[in-house]
């Protein structure tokens, strides 16, 4: 639905609260108000998750710089950077990068770098401007691209601090989660022509629980 508003020119947003917390978990404190008084979960970092994803990380003629909103929009992303892997006109534009932090998705095996997962790109407001009858929100290689020559808080560390701070992603080395680990090896396997990534020293972000 938050796609959809964004469709008629709503600035919508929607992020996960208390990431940390099982499903289970937040059910029995939905329902159970002496477990919540008991728990007493911190409320200023759920304040800070909703600004974070509210406020654009910068403002520039490519549009608004936002940080993903939740993790339904990162793994869009996945989706989206392996879409235009496949493309060989759209590979040529990434060239081959350094990667060190790799978004990885043990339910569908893909994978993108954090710094293209972390990200949507909307349009600028502008009261002169109708909006776009049709807002793809998503990063492409183009997108990337120009982002990437021109905008410094368009950053790797903020990406991958981001995805592990605010909404839940877990940061392991590579090799200690045999599943992610595969999943990413048989990725690689295919996309490493686009990457330069050192095994022994990438990160693997992980989606919560929920997720999984």
């Amino acid at each position: 639905m938050i796609h959809v508003m964004r469709q008629v020119g709503i600035d919508a947003f929607q992020t996960l609260l208390l990431p940390d917390l099982h499903r289970d978990r937040i059910k029995a404190l939905n329902h159970d108000a002496q477990a919540l008084q008991e728990a007493r979960p911190d409320i200023l970092p759920e304040i800070e998750r909703v600004l974070a994803v509210a406020e654009p990380v910068a403002v520039s003629i490519e549009g608004r710089l936002h940080f993903a909103a939740d993790v339904f929009d990162v793994l869009l992303n996945l989706r989206r950077w392996n879409d235009e892997a496949d493309d060989p006109a759209r590979a040529e534009i990434w060239r081959r990068r350094v990667v060190r932090y790799v978004v990885v998705d043990p339910t569908t095996g893909l994978c993108a770098p954090a710094k293209f997962a972390a990200y949507v790109l909307l349009p600028s407001r502008d009261t002169n401007t109708p909006t776009p009858s049709r807002i793809d929100s998503r990063l492409t290689f183009e997108r990337y691209l120009k982002l990437d020559q021109a905008e410094p808080l368009f950053d790797g560390h903020r990406a991958w601090t981001y995805l592990t701070q605010r909404l839940g992603f877990t940061n392991r080395p590579y090799g200690e989660v045999p599943i992610e680990t595969a999943a990413f090896d048989t990725w690689y396997a295919s996309k490493g022509r686009l990457l330069q990534i050192e095994r022994p020293h990438v990160r693997l972000l992980v989606p919560p629980p929920s997720f999984r």
